[in-house]
């Protein structure tokens, strides 16, 4: 599809909203993820679900597998994958493992995956191997919840609702600095000091997504906005790892073993 786009001069950006509002674009910022410590953030784990009632697993195009065949991966999955993404710089994980843990007419229902970077060619502060992981959970099985967690030894941040915020005016995300033990005639605690930050929005991201869209398409070259079709590869090219993982009993597996992002990319430079 990329490859047609690009020979008959289409742009391609696929609908991920979030990309589009003032928080997310700041928490991808190479300044933000510096304040995780010298190596950035180390772990996102997030969880995207809602209950599908029997109408939607009778009917909706969401469960069909003539229609729809990756489910809640391609679904909700998809916003985890892309969010993780820019949490690690927009690098490409190496390996997957995945557990489709219910399906239905083997389209996933409920899937469980783990995303690994490999970075243990570096250390941390401390002179352990650099770790990095993004651990998520969709489901269409689950009570609605769309929550992420971003971690490091020295810094957490969580958003309650990372795909469709609550308050469109301004999205928040509550940041943990670390909690401290505090003993008194009730017993030992932890103390934690949250510190939410605001990020005011003028106005919807999906109208800002619009926006951009159609900027990109007036101005007619499409060749210095690679990044919109390049990053919506890297959510396929991680799909298909994870649904090969979960098709061995959560195997880890390799991540775009045919090399389709360095295609992409060597194409755009013909």
């Amino acid at each position: 599809m990329l490859t047609v786009c690009r020979e008959n001069n289409v742009f391609f950006m696929d609908g991920v909203m979030f990309m589009h509002n003032n928080r997310y674009q700041k928490i991808t910022q190479e300044e933000h993820r510096q304040r995780f410590g010298r190596e950035g953030p180390s772990d996102c784990t997030s969880s995207f679900s809602f209950p599908g009632n029997e109408e939607f697993f009778k009917s909706n195009i969401r469960v069909s597998p003539k229609l729809d065949p990756l489910g809640c991966l391609g679904d909700l999955g998809y916003y985890n994958i892309r969010f993780a993404l820019g949490v690690f710089g927009w690098t490409l994980p190496n390996s997957v493992s995945a557990h489709i843990n219910l399906s239905k007419d083997n389209v996933p229902i409920d899937t469980s995956t783990t995303l690994f970077w490999d970075t243990t060619d570096k250390v941390d502060e401390y002179g352990l191997p650099s770790v990095k992981t993004a651990t998520f959970h969709c489901s269409f099985r689950h009570q609605f919840q769309q929550w992420v967690k971003i971690s490091s030894s020295t810094l957490s941040q969580s958003i309650s609702d990372f795909v469709l915020p609550t308050n469109n005016a301004a999205s928040k995300l509550a940041e943990d600095k670390g909690g401290k033990w505090v003993t008194d005639s009730n017993g030992t605690s932890i103390a934690v000091v949250l510190n939410e930050v605001e990020y005011p929005t003028p106005d919807r991201q999906e109208v800002f997504m619009w926006k951009r869209f159609a900027c990109i398409v007036a101005e007619k070259a499409y060749e210095t906005h690679c990044f919109w079709p390049a990053v919506a590869l890297a959510n396929h090219v991680i799909i298909d790892a994870i649904l090969n993982s979960a098709s061995q009993n959560g195997k880890k597996v390799t991540v775009d073993p045919e090399n389709l992002m360095d295609s992409f990319w060597k194409a755009q430079k013909l």
